[in-house]
Order: structure tokens, then sequence, then C-alpha cells
């Protein structure tokens, strides 16, 4: 019950906000951020490269080491 009075308020909150043109859901991406941070952390050190060099190879930018 408590927790549906929560997400009750939580709408009413977000839908004023609207009304004012504020989206309080868009800064809310920390989580997905993270995950992709460890995400990315972990595939390169599965290739045995540094995560600047796997971002840079994402992007299409070759990365030769001497």
């Amino acid at each position: 019950m408590l927790t549906a009075a929560r997400e009750k308020e939580k709408r009413e909150q977000r839908f004023l906000a609207a009304i004012q043109g504020i989206n309080l859901d868009e800064g809310d991406t920390s989580g997905k951020e993270k995950f992709e941070e460890v995400k990315r952390r972990v595939e390169a050190k599965k290739l045995g490269v540094s995560e600047e060099q796997l971002f840079l190879e994402d992007m299409g930018i070759d990365v030769e080491s001497m």
C-alpha cells in the first residue's frame, strides 16, 4: 500500500513538472551509463586492450602500438 502511494505521488510530480516543461526522468541515466562503462571495461579486458583503445576502435579509429 505504501509503495502504491509513493508511485502515485511520483506520477503526480512528473505530471506537474511536465506541465511546466520539465522532464524529471531525463537525468535518470546514471545506472545505464555505469552498466555501459562496466561492459566496456570487461570487453577491453577480454580483448587485452585498454578501454581508450576499444573506444577509439568502436568509433572507427585504428590504433597502432609501437
